[in-house]
């Protein structure tokens, strides 16, 4: 089992220790002397409060790898492990630890040029390279390779007409969180063929009627959520929302938040200041959208059935002003 906690002073001889055997171990590049001279600046990097160190320990509590993370910058300046502990999954455990502690950005990294192993290992994870330079940060002559992971998806206004791929993604999505348990109209299970629908369906609809946003990494749609102004003449300035999603795999990363704050982004270029929504009572998406600063205007008893078609459960009214709201012009 490997625990992933902050460092203490007190790991420092460890962390020194795993950084002096991974150089002997990986960096055939550097000689001896090399290492010996880096020794003394690795001791003062190790006790710098410029940088946040995470360590990967075993089940006995030993340090077995670290990871330094810029306190100013989305950056991970180093990642060493135990020689006797490569390929076992522990640098992706470092990186996903840094990822769900700072959601939603892009990653950089700097590889020795020569340490290969690094770079398949930083490209496996999904960073590309996007330069080079002749000299490390030092002055060294030993080249760099910068390195980026862009964990930061895009968020986007669907174009209308939607492309068939989109439409289909949007299908898979809607399908994947009905089966997953969540509330989002339909009951499971869900068929390809009707979420894909459903999604027609909405989408057939102009932009004044309906906008969609969606996220996407890699040009692959991982999130949506949808904004509905009020039909009625006498609410010129409200605005429902509707289906948030997000896939799976990118849950707690902070997407949903993102698709929140693009939609209530929308709605203020909009004319709509007030947004409203309801919710299944209790749910994550209750605690985000309170978290965000809705307000719960009510709640309604056996609003609705469950995906599994059986249990009822209750909805919570939320609305939200973005801004005031005076007489109508």
């Amino acid at each position: 089992m490997i625990v992933i906690r902050d460092a203490t002073p007190t790991d420092r001889p460890a962390l020194f220790d795993v950084w002096l055997r991974s150089v002997r171990a990986t960096h055939s590049f550097l000689s001896e002397s090399d290492v010996e001279l880096l020794a003394p600046l690795v001791r003062d990097y190790l006790a710098s409060d410029a940088t946040e160190f995470r360590v990967a320990c075993d089940g006995s509590g030993a340090p077995i790898g670290f990871m330094g993370l810029s306190r100013t910058a989305d950056e991970v300046e180093s990642m060493f492990l135990a020689p006797e502990r490569l390929r076992r999954g522990i640098g992706r455990a470092l990186l996903d630890d840094a990822r769900s502690r700072r959601p939603g950005v892009a990653w950089t990294v700097s590889v020795n040029e020569a340490n290969d192993a690094a770079r398949r290992f930083y490209e496996a994870v999904g960073f590309v390279v996007t330069g080079r330079s002749e000299r490390d940060a030092a002055g060294r002559p030993f080249p760099l390779l910068h390195l980026r992971l862009d964990d930061a998806p895009l968020i986007e206004r669907l174009a209308r007409p939607a492309s068939d791929a989109d439409v289909r993604a949007l299908a898979r999505l809607l399908a994947e969180i009905v089966e997953s348990g969540a509330a989002v109209s339909f009951v499971a299970p869900l068929s390809l063929e009707r979420a894909e629908a459903f999604w027609r369906d909405v989408l057939a609809q102009p932009e004044s009627r309906v906008v969609v946003l969606v996220a996407r990494e890699s040009g692959r749609i991982v999130g949506t959520v949808q904004l509905h102004p009020a039909w009625a003449p006498n609410q010129p300035d409200r605005a429902e929302i509707a289906k948030l999603l997000v896939e799976r795999d990118r849950r707690g990363r902070g997407l949903g938040e993102k698709l929140m704050r693009a939609a209530e982004d929308v709605a203020l270029r909009s004319g709509w200041k007030l947004l409203t929504l309801d919710a299944k009572r209790g749910e994550a998406a209750e605690r985000l959208y309170r978290r965000l600063g809705w307000i719960h205007a009510g709640t309604i008893p056996r609003y609705a059935l469950d995906p599994d078609g059986r249990a009822w459960h209750d909805a919570v009214i939320l609305y939200k002003e973005l801004a005031a709201r005076g007489a109508a012009e």
